[in-house]
């Protein structure tokens, strides 16, 4: 099933490639296994052959795109940590609290 769905994605995206973008294929393909059955037996199998190298693929995407993007020099300056602490302390922790009185039981 998986190399299936491999070959049909291919096929797909190479085809609508040269009709626009090739991401019209990639949803297309995914489409098509969409509801092959009512357990999701696609999806798991799909998840399951692609877990490992879709975690190695985001972490190479992140430290090409965003972290190599960010200079050593300006990311380890004090500026960089009071506007850090500053920002964690008020949004995200701050709102918790003034929150935490009208959570129920």
């Amino acid at each position: 099933l998986f190399f299936l769905m491999v070959v049909v994605l291919l096929t797909y995206a190479t085809t609508t490639f040269f009709l626009g973008t090739h991401l019209w294929g990639c949803f297309i393909a995914g489409m098509s296994f969409a509801c092959l059955s009512k357990d999701h037996h696609a999806h798991h199998v799909w998840v399951r052959q692609t877990k490992r190298v879709t975690s190695w693929m985001i972490r190479i995407f992140f430290a090409a795109t965003v972290a190599f993007a960010i200079p050593i020099d300006k990311l380890l300056s004090f500026e960089a940590f009071w506007k850090g602490s500053l920002m964690g302390l008020g949004p995200c922790i701050l709102s918790k609290v003034v929150c935490a009185p009208f959570m129920g039981p």
